[in-house]
């Protein structure tokens, strides 16, 4: 159901209703009432709560996680919506993850 979805990808992003509403330039209130399904967001809200929550929009809008992701282009993605200091931490986590996978 996409209202379980979007909040799953939104508590998975480690956002608060009022963080993500913000990010998306809605109210609070709506994004409550898109996540308890009193409310259908459009195509185009979940395409941005799906960028601000590093999550496939085909999946949240389907459910379908079976399709195959572009990593590059999230990643990227992810890297154009960082701050200098979020793109410093991502670098070090892959860094790290990198040299782990390297030695094992």
């Amino acid at each position: 159901m996409l209202h379980l979805r979007l909040k799953e990808a939104r508590e998975k992003a480690g956002l608060t209703l009022e963080e993500l509403a913000k990010k998306i330039n809605i109210s609070k209130r709506t994004l409550q009432n898109y996540e308890s399904n009193k409310n259908e967001p459009t195509v185009s809200i979940v395409n941005k709560i799906a960028e601000f929550c590093y999550e496939d929009e085909i999946y949240l809008l389907t459910g379908n996680s079976e399709i195959k992701i572009n990593y590059e282009k999230e990643i990227l993605k992810m890297l154009n919506n960082s701050t200098k200091e979020e793109k410093e931490y991502i670098y070090h986590l892959i860094k790290v993850e990198y040299i782990k996978n390297k030695i094992s």
